[in-house]
């Protein structure tokens, strides 16, 4: 027997599909099945894994990052290697030294294997919220698609991936209402990274008085408790580079840092040789140090922190600012668990503004306001039951949106922050005309 098949019978059904697919986009993930879910999240997480694996391949960084060489010495136990602050990471580092005795692999085999763990985590944990946010469809390819995942597994060597892995967790705990759970978190954070001493003010003031005091109470001596762990683990560490006690050192850095990336000053110290010759220079005896003054301007670094700014999240702060007025129904599965929400806003905005008061890798810093773009927004989408209007609106957004993200991988600021200006103001132009509650019903 002979089939033949009519391909003037086979266009409309393809035509139709094609069509469905589009306008599908613009509905709401809240009508999804649970299979379709699944079938969502990870189609979302192979395409995206392969493409950070195959970029990372690509562009062998991944031990020429700033500071990786630091926590390699780390690793190999070289501590006449190892200064302060990054002794003070000590988590990441216990693992891998645990997955290289017990399962027998190098150090660098052992920090590619936590950095997959840490990735799966990730990324599984933004697109299990993501799809569970109520948010338009064309949200998953907009988080999805971005530079920013490919970003996470460059900087594998660094505590940052396995700290936003141990975030997930507690998210996941917050968005379960596991309190307590949650507040015990502090204490592997802690161990992993001494920016948690922010995490826990944020997670108390997130809380407010729907936290109740026993919760408080754990979020404290858990912290404490991974600072007394953390300063036994680091008694042989090495000072900073500038011999400065840590304290100081931690109290200086953001208003030399404010100088140097907000006013384009570049600040200068008898242990910080900046320039030669300062161009000012005032006495301030405080142990080692002896001077502090003033280079010549530089205006290299306000203009990289702004770039950074700009792409970093694509024209996700465009989303927020439209949606900064959303109020959330007490009644709804949100409202019932607002610590979540709060945190993931106080924690993002906070970290957003103050990125340029911490150093010089902005793009690095910035990613650290993650829960704000890739889990709070989607979840405000939601609770607004706001789309863009068409599908062509929808993707011409992000079109934009997905081009200003990779914009990051070309070096000439100017160039960035020029074209980043046009992108932004074509988006908020197509936000303001396109902007509709989202439709209702399925495709």
């Amino acid at each position: 027997m002979v089939y033949t098949i009519n391909e003037n019978a086979l266009i409309p059904v393809f035509a139709s599909r094609h069509k469905a697919f589009m306008s599908d986009l613009i509905h709401t993930m809240r009508l999804w099945s649970s299979r379709q879910r699944n079938r969502a999240v990870w189609s979302a997480f192979a395409g995206v894994s392969l493409l950070s694996v195959a970029l990372t391949w690509k562009f062998h960084s991944v031990f020429q990052q700033s500071d990786a060489n630091q926590y390699l010495a780390m690793a190999n136990h070289r501590k006449n290697l190892i200064m302060l602050p990054f002794a003070s990471r000590q988590l990441g580092i216990l693992i891998v030294q645990a997955f290289a005795r017990l399962l027998h692999l190098s150090i660098a085999h052992s920090f590619f294997l936590e950095g997959a763990l840490c990735f799966a985590v990730f990324l599984g944990t933004v697109l299990h919220l993501l799809v569970r946010s109520g948010a338009p469809r064309w949200m998953l390819p907009a988080i999805a698609g971005m530079f920013f995942w490919p970003q996470q597994l460059e900087d594998l060597l660094l505590p940052d991936l396995l700290y936003a892995a141990l975030i997930c967790c507690f998210l996941l705990l917050l968005w379960r209402g596991h309190m307590m759970l949650a507040a015990l978190m502090m204490l592997p954070l802690m161990i992993a990274r001494e920016s948690t001493l922010f995490t826990v003010v944020c997670f108390l003031i997130a809380g407010g008085r729907r936290l109740r005091l026993r919760e408080a109470a754990a979020s404290v001596l858990a912290t404490v408790a991974g600072i007394s762990i953390v300063h036994r683990l680091t008694l042989d560490a090495q000072p900073n580079q500038e011999n400065i006690s840590p304290i100081f050192y931690m109290a200086a850095k953001m208003p030399w840092n404010f100088l140097k990336n907000v006013l384009g000053l570049n600040p200068w110290a008898n242990v910080y040789r900046a320039c030669e010759v300062p161009r000012w220079q005032i006495p301030l005896h405080l142990g080692p140090l002896h001077a502090i003054g003033l280079c010549a301007a530089d205006f290299s670094y306000p203009l990289r922190a702004v770039a950074a700014a700009l792409a970093s999240f694509g024209l996700l702060p465009l989303l927020l600012f439209q949606l900064r007025r959303v109020r959330i129904e007490p009644a709804s599965p949100l409202g019932r668990n607002a610590i979540f929400l709060r945190f993931c806003v106080l924690y993002g905005v906070a970290s957003f503004l103050l990125t340029p008061l911490l150093g010089e890798s902005f793009l690095r810093l910035y990613f650290y306001s993650w829960p704000l773009f890739l889990v709070a927004i989607p979840l405000l989408m939601g609770a607004a039951r706001a789309s863009l209007a068409s599908t062509p609106a929808a993707l011409l957004f992000l079109a934009m949106h997905l081009s200003l993200s990779w914009m990051m991988l070309q070096n000439n600021l100017w160039l960035t922050v020029l074209v980043a200006l046009l992108v932004y103001t074509a988006g908020w132009l197509l936000i303001r005309h396109s902007w509709r509650p989202s439709p209702e019903s399925s495709s």
